[in-house]
């Protein structure tokens, strides 16, 4: 009888742990699996962000009439024709970045599909887009201060980076009214969700031939004035440097805890077109 008592209390002391066993490896499989989808949408992303940036837009003859006013309005763009850089990026912020309402918004000029989609009506002609960090439930976007806000038809169901896109009032040729750019402006697109900081700095020169502290040609000083946390200048800037932040993971796996970034430099083709140079990229 105490055999078989000791018999079956091993057996359930094996079973036990079994099953333990069972889930902590289920658990981890599923944790990597949910990480590295994670890690390729964010890729994603940020390849999105990159060709959304080389695609930047300026038109052909620089500067349009109502550019050139010295009057500014809120949002790079999305002002009554007297925002001085209307076809430029606009990147306003200083901030870190690591949750969502820390995050940056930015603005500029494009053409092309990325980050709206190809079946996007105004993706061949020029539009502004707007890209930021969005929360579960948000029903507008923008800043009292910065940008001017627009509300969504439905609140935003999932945390992530999202795109925005709209023709622009000073633009677009068929519409004069700033009450228009509402009609223009639709809801946000999730581009990734599990993204939930952005941060994004402007390099607003090209480098020097030779960085001192480097050596290496074509390089740049992160502490250098030429890279700035925001930029708010007529044109594009040099280059931007993005950095996406994902969300914390699964804390009981303790190489896990650290919040992942993700860190891109961008070259901007535009930026000598912008700035009254004779070369450019998209126009």
């Amino acid at each position: 009888m105490i055999e078989m008592l000791l018999a079956t209390m091993l057996v359930g002391l094996l079973t036990t742990l079994s099953v333990l066993t069972f889930q902590a490896v289920a658990h981890g499989w599923q944790a990597s699996t949910d990480y590295l989808d994670k890690m390729q949408r964010t890729d994603y992303a940020l390849n999105q962000l990159i060709i959304a940036l080389r695609s930047a837009y300026w038109p052909e003859g620089g500067e349009s009439a109502s550019s050139k006013s010295s009057e500014t309005t809120k949002g790079g763009g999305t002002g009554d024709g007297k925002d001085r850089n209307q076809y430029g990026f606009y990147d306003p912020y200083d901030r870190e970045g690591e949750r969502p309402s820390d995050s940056d918004i930015v603005e500029w000029t494009k053409k092309g599909s990325a980050l709206i989609g190809s079946e996007n009506a105004i993706a061949d002609a020029p539009h502004r887009v707007r890209v930021m960090i969005l929360e579960e439930g948000d029903t507008e976007d923008g800043d009292d201060d910065k940008f001017e806000r627009f509300r969504f038809r439905e609140p935003v169901k999932k945390t992530g980076l999202y795109a925005r896109a709209f023709v622009d009032p000073s633009i677009a040729s068929d519409t004069t009214e700033k009450d228009d750019a509402h009609d223009l402006y639709p809801q946000p697109t999730l581009v990734a969700d599990g993204v939930v900081g952005f941060r994004c700095r402007t390099i607003k020169e090209p480098p020097s031939k030779t960085n001192d502290k480097s050596g290496k040609k074509g390089s740049y000083d992160k502490d250098s004035d030429a890279v700035q946390d925001t930029f708010e200048d007529k044109g594009f800037p040099y280059a931007v440097e993005l950095t996406l932040f994902m969300e914390q993971r699964d804390d009981e796996f303790f190489s896990q805890k650290e919040k992942t970034t993700i860190v891109r430099v961008v070259k901007i083709p535009v930026y000598e077109h912008s700035q009254g140079g004779s070369t450019g990229g998209t126009k």
